[in-house]
């Protein structure tokens, strides 16, 4: 019977190709490659490990696998992008109102300032308490210059973020190490 581990290992002993299968043939290698079976052969990380040809053994962790940084960096913008964008869809504070009140930010809290703001007559604003979250947003009654300072608030909110946002993504760019770059966080708030 067949061992149903295989390898097929390079000349040089990386690996080339690895999995589990019975009556694994000859014929499956690749060109100047070699054929290594058994059924105690653990799988292998084809990245950091070898085969040692002298002792017949998997060597693990035998290569320190480097990742190209530049194939890092799309992930890293587009993973601050989006925790950019949930942080300004989290909500805003806005005193408005006279007092510190929270303001809802999704698209549909966006829409309802824009029109609060643009309408002589004002608008209808969701208004969280800052001190109880658990509490219930009512609709609170919002004049239209109550409602351009809601507006204004939102905005600077989001420029807070996006300069926050440019600031990271120019340190993703200048990083040279995969370590420079998961230094690099989102921090939520102002």
């Amino acid at each position: 019977m067949q061992p149903n581990y295989y390898m097929v290992q390079t000349s040089d002993g990386y690996i080339a190709k690895y999995g589990y299968a019975p009556n694994i043939a000859a014929q499956k290698l690749l060109p100047n490659c070699q054929l290594i079976t058994g059924d105690n052969l653990q799988e292998p990380n084809p990245l950091t490990d070898r085969w040692d040809f002298t002792s017949e053994q998997l060597i693990t962790n035998a290569v320190t696998y480097t990742p190209d940084i530049n194939l890092l960096i799309p992930g890293k913008v587009t993973t601050l992008s989006t925790q950019c964008q949930q942080t300004i869809e989290s909500g805003f504070q806005s005193e408005a109102l006279g007092s510190v009140g929270l303001y809802g930010s999704k698209q549909i809290d966006q829409l309802n300032i824009l029109h609060a703001a643009a309408n002589t007559n004002g608008g209808n604003l969701r208004v969280g308490d800052p001190s109880n979250l658990q509490a219930p947003w009512p609709l609170l009654s919002h004049s239209q210059a109550q409602a351009q300072q809601v507006q204004s608030d939102f905005l600077t909110w989001c420029d807070t973020q996006r300069t926050k946002l440019a600031t990271l993504t120019a340190q993703v760019y200048q990083a040279t190490t995969q370590q420079e770059l998961d230094a690099i966080v989102w921090a939520p708030g102002k």
